[in-house]
């Protein structure tokens, strides 16, 4: 059976395919590739080392931040948010240069910063359409309540 979190979710996002390894080996799986992240190793590089693809590393990795506790995410969060400010550094006279490379390297930079903090949240909307007749109901509802004279006015000069 699959583990769950809190929520009752399938660890590591859902169906995966076992191979055969028992959860103690795939738990050391997802706990090395997440050693190796928090080394400041890339992903690619993690693959590379470990002989895996690039996804499996990111569903591994996946896998165990949702497995362990909230201190070892900050951590590695910390040490994130630490690489990233480095390049922003790094690219801060190319970009005060107008070099275009060093500036969409930089928006890059900052973009992956704000989906690190989840600042990229989908913005909400309402939208409301209100048909004739929509209008119409509204604008004799408030005529009863006498509450508007313009209502009035407005059915009068329709008819």
């Amino acid at each position: 059976m699959a583990q769950r979190n809190q929520n009752g979710t399938p660890v590591g996002g859902g169906t995966r395919k076992h191979s055969g390894k028992s959860e103690a080996d795939r738990i050391a799986e997802e706990n090395e590739v997440l050693d190796l992240k928090l080394l400041g190793a890339t992903d690619r590089r993690i693959a590379a080392q470990l002989g895996v693809t690039h996804t499996t590393v990111q569903n591994r990795l996946k896998a165990a931040l949702e497995r362990i506790q909230a201190p070892k995410v900050e951590e590695l969060r910390t040490l994130m948010t630490e690489q990233l400010d480095t390049m922003m550094v790094r690219l801060g006279t190319g970009v005060a240069n107008g070099d275009t490379k060093s500036i969409m390297a930089a928006l890059q930079v900052l973009d992956r910063k704000a989906k690190l903090y989840g600042l990229d949240a989908p913005a909400q909307h309402q939208i409301t359409i209100e048909s004739e007749a929509d209008k119409e109901i509204k604008d004799l509802m408030n005529m009863i309540a006498g509450d508007s004279t313009k209502a009035r006015e407005d059915l009068v000069s329709e008819a």
